[in-house]
């Protein structure tokens, strides 16, 4: 999609403003959906990943489903993964499966900085993107705290997981959700999701990880043996905002200061104009009296 100058100017415009607001204002849904991932649960089947590919009619690579204990990526036209850890479990090692895929930010980052208005959050959950709008600059892709976001050569836009938000109007849970055989997944209003999972008692992680994520994982194994990025409870959507807010309130102050400067040189210059004009007029009044 080729975007004039002019018009990309006027949409960096638009999203350095939209930097600006709260991005939950955008919500138009007064409840959010969550998927829950169990990791105790999770045989690395890797079905929700078969499910995903035949619900979105994305192709399928001739190993890629059966490569359980191999290291997998998301990519353009893979949207959802199962990766295996080996981690310590009394005396020997166990291997832990979970699912990965985009984590549906509560305030994403790859929206607030997109400058073509690419990419939006829906209020049930899903952060839903536009192929026809993207214009291939790849902020989001670098923006995103979970590098979730990849770019399609071909297609000339970023794809990812879309939490099947056409099953949703439907009424029907993720397709990885229906086809997960042990329960590992599951999908239901995201305060209902916080309840469970912080009465469960164990390792809880997407609760406030980047500010809050719509993919809350459960695990009786702490996140940072397997490897989940450490992130800190503040969304980095609030901090550029904050940040762009703090740049233009101190451009602001600096004009006012600015202008208050100026104004009074001014007024000491008219002040000084005044008295040179009442100096050289005294002397002609006395001269006039004098005659």
């Amino acid at each position: 999609m080729k975007v004039s100058r002019r018009d990309f100017t006027r949409r960096m415009s638009v999203s350095f403003l939209s930097g600006l607001i709260p991005l939950t204002a955008t919500h138009t849904r007064n409840y959010t959906y969550s998927m829950l991932v169990d990791l105790d649960k999770c045989i690395g089947c890797n079905r929700c990943t078969v499910a995903c590919k035949e619900w979105n009619h994305l192709p399928t690579g001739k190993f890629e489903l059966y490569r359980v204990y191999m290291e997998k990526e998301l990519t353009p036209t893979t949207w959802t993964v199962v990766k295996a850890r080996r981690v310590k479990s009394g005396r020997g090692e166990r291997i832990v499966f979970f699912k990965w895929q985009c984590m549906h930010c509560l305030e994403p980052t790859c929206v607030s900085v997109c400058p073509a208005g690419a990419l939006w959050k829906r209020g049930d959950g899903p952060v839903l993107y536009d192929v026809d709008r993207c214009i291939g600059c790849r902020y989001c892709v670098t923006a995103c705290p979970f590098g979730i976001p990849h770019f399609d050569e071909e297609a000339k836009a970023i794809r990812k997981c879309t939490m099947c938000f056409d099953r949703l109007d439907r009424g029907l849970k993720p397709a990885c959700v229906s086809s997960c055989p042990t329960g590992a997944l599951d999908f239901d209003l995201r305060s209902r999701i916080v309840r469970r999972v912080l009465a469960d008692g164990r390792h809880v992680y997407g609760l406030q990880e980047a500010g809050g994520t719509s993919v809350i994982y459960v695990s009786s194994i702490p996140f940072e043996e397997l490897g989940f990025p450490r992130l800190s409870p503040e969304t980095p959507a609030r901090f550029s905002s904050n940040l762009l807010a703090k740049f233009f309130m101190i451009g602001l102050a600096g004009l006012v200061i600015a202008s208050a400067l100026y104004g009074a040189y001014r007024l000491f210059l008219r002040r000084v104009e005044a008295k040179s004009r009442s100096a050289s007029t005294k002397p002609l009044e006395r001269r006039m009296t004098i005659l």
